[in-house]
């Protein structure tokens, strides 16, 4: 059926770009991190409806053009959704983390999602632009750190109920997703404080 599904996938330091979206599909809880040459994810025009869901976009390097993370150059665009999109390099440094080559007609397809830097053009409900506080940048331990803004942030999809994240776990473990493709675990048993 030419349809793309890519599920709890990691995609790393290929030197032709990380993810050509031809065809319809989808990505859920994948990691795409260090690729260059291209972005990281590329939707093109040929790509009729896309799901990009609860992955982590970081890292990536796209030094001839703009959107180092993720650029969309379709017009039927489904969703970008519970996505955690920075930290990545391009030639443009107002658009290093997304790039939308058809803007303003995917002005609603990024949602419930942390963007690195935040172009105007996208106006869905829910984008953080900033710092999401990975665990460990610098050493590439791309989980949520306990004060990250993106912690249940996402928005849950039908698809996650019952699902696993990208380290084997519970997709929704306090009623809402987090963004990326790591769900934060929750805090277990007791505090103890000497004086």
């Amino acid at each position: 059926d030419q349809a793309f599904k890519c599920n709890n996938t990691v995609v790393c330091y290929n030197q032709q770009g990380g993810v050509s979206l031809y065809h319809p599909g989808y990505m859920r809880n994948c990691l795409v991190m260090g690729n260059s040459g291209q972005s990281g994810v590329i939707i093109w025009e040929t790509c009729t409806n896309a799901l990009i869901s609860g992955c982590t976009i970081v890292s990536n390097s796209y030094p001839s053009s703009y959107g180092g993370g993720l650029v969309i150059r379709s017009t039927n665009i489904a969703m970008i959704s519970s996505c955690v999109i920075c930290s990545n390099t391009s030639a443009s440094a107002s658009y290093p983390d997304i790039y939308d080559l058809r803007e303003p007609l995917n002005s609603n397809a990024v949602a419930y999602c942390c963007l690195g830097k935040r172009p105007a053009s996208f106006k869905g409900p829910g984008i953080i632009e900033g710092n999401p506080r990975f665990l460990d940048f610098a050493g590439g331990n791309y989980r949520l750190a306990v004060n990250s803004p993106c912690i249940n942030k996402g928005f849950n999809e039908n698809w996650m109920t019952n699902a696993l994240d990208l380290d084997g776990k519970a997709r929704i473990r306090n009623g809402t997703v987090d963004m990326g493709a790591y769900e934060r675990p929750l805090r277990t048993g007791s505090t103890l404080s000497v004086h």
